[in-house]
C-alpha cells in the first residue's frame, strides 16, 4: 500500500495535535524505507516478477525485519518508547505523540496485509500472509484513495480549516499523491531495482518533509474551533510543545 498509510497518518494528527505531520507520515511509511535500505546492504531478498500481482511486479521473497508483523511490533514499542524518553513536552503531550506515531508504526503492517501476496510474515520466516488486493488493481486505487481522503477529511476537521488558504496546502498534497499513486501504480516494470531502492528511500522522505510544511502553513490560517480546542487545547498550534 501506498497513499492509504497517508490517510491514517492525518487521522492520527487529531490524536496528537502536536505532532508534526511530516513525522505521522514518516512512521506509517518507516517500513518501506526500512525495505528498501535493507535491500540494498543484502539483508532482505526482492525481485523482479511481473506475474507477482497485477498492480506491482515486485515478489517481496524475504521481508522479516521491515514487514515482519514480529519486527514492526518491536519498531512499534521502540518509537513509543523513544518519543516518551526523548521528548521534553509535557506528559500527556508525549503520550498522546508516543501512542499516534507506535500506531502509524504498525498500521502499515495492517494495512499491507490488505494488499500483498501471502508474503508478510509473522516472525521472522520467508513467506507468510497477505490478501493479494494487488490483483485488483481499480480496487486498491479505490481503497487507497478513500482511505487518503478519508483521514484528509478528519484532518480538516480537527484543524478548523476553511477558506482557500487554509484549505489549498492540505488539499493540494492530496491530490500530489493522488498523482503519484496513479503513476507509480501503472504496472511499468522496473530496470533496476536497485534504483527503485534508492529513489524510494528520497521520495518518502520528500513527501514527509512536504507534509510538515504543509501542516506548519495550514495551523498558522487555523480557525479555532471547539473540536479543534477540545482536543488539542488552546495553544496545540503553536508553542514548544510541538513535536
Amino acid at each position: 500500500m501506498f497513499i492509504g498509510h497517508y490517510g491514517v497518518a492525518f487521522a492520527l494528527n487529531r490524536a496528537s495535535p502536536q505532532t508534526s505531520l511530516g513525522l505521522l507520515f514518516l512512521a506509517t511509511t518507516i517500513a518501506d524505507v526500512l525495505l528498501y535500505v535493507l535491500y540494498l546492504f543484502g539483508v532482505e531478498r526482492v525481485v523482479i516478477a511481473p506475474a507477482t500481482t497485477a498492480s506491482v511486479p515486485i515478489s517481496f521473497q524475504h521481508i522479516p525485519f521491515s514487514h515482519g508483523l514480529a519486527a514492526t511490533l518491536l519498531l512499534g514499542a521502540a518509537t513509543f518508547a523513544v518519543v516518551l524518553l526523548w521528548s521534553r513536552a509535557e506528559r500527556r503531550v508525549r503520550l498522546a505523540a508516543a501512542g499516534a506515531l507506535a500506531f502509524g508504526v504498525v498500521s502499515h503492517w495492517l494495512l499491507d496485509l490488505l494488499v500483498h501476496a501471502p508474503d508478510m510474515p509473522l516472525l521472522f520466516e520467508s513467506g507468510g500472509y497477505g490478501l493479494r488486493l494487488y490483483d485488483h488493481p481499480l480496487l486498491t486505487h479505490a481503497v487507497e484513495i478513500g482511505l487518503l481522503f478519508g483521514g484528509l477529511a478528519v484532518y480538516l476537521r480537527s484543524l478548523g480549516l476553511r477558506g482557500p488558504r487554509g484549505l489549498a496546502g492540505p488539499i493540494g498534497l492530496g491530490a500530489l499523491l493522488v498523482v503519484l499513486q496513479l503513476v507509480l501504480r501503472r504496472g511499468a516494470i522496473p530496470v533496476s531495482l536497485e534504483a527503485v531502492a534508492i529513489q524510494s528511500v528520497a521520495g518518502l522522505f520528500a513527501i514527509a518533509g512536504m507534509a510538515a510544511v504543509v501542516d506548519g502553513r495550514a495551523r498558522r490560517s487555523q480557525v479555532p474551533t471547539p473540536e479543534s480546542l477540545g482536543a488539542a487545547g488552546a495553544d496545540a498550534t503553536e508553542g514548544p510543545e510541538r513535536l
